[in-house]
């Protein structure tokens, strides 16, 4: 079982992010398609890293569309909320790396 935050999980449930983890698993699988017997298959491991990567990318990317279209005080309010989820999702990856690495 995968453990995803809930802003990580939203994303992979959605289509924007079910098409997105698709496609990492078809780049991944092509990378490994001349190895054979010998290619690494796509594992939880790696969907939830892909996830998590995926995740922050889409969170980056919206805002950058909100803060291109800020017009209104309720777009400023969308583009500081995307950035508040983008910086979230930053910060647990930085978190969850260092746990790792000092386990």
């Amino acid at each position: 079982m995968m453990n995803l935050t809930d802003a990580q999980q939203a994303f992979a449930d959605s289509a924007e992010g079910r098409a997105a983890i698709a496609k990492a698993r078809r780049t991944h699988d092509l990378g490994q398609a001349h190895k054979g017997r010998n290619a690494l298959p796509w594992t939880d491991a790696m969907q939830a890293d892909a996830i998590r990567r995926l995740a922050v990318d889409a969170a980056r990317s919206a805002l950058h569309r909100a803060e291109m279209a800020i017009t209104s005080p309720r777009q400023i309010a969308a583009a500081q909320a995307a950035r508040d989820t983008a910086l979230m999702l930053r910060n647990q990856r930085i978190s969850n790396a260092y746990r790792g690495s000092h386990s």
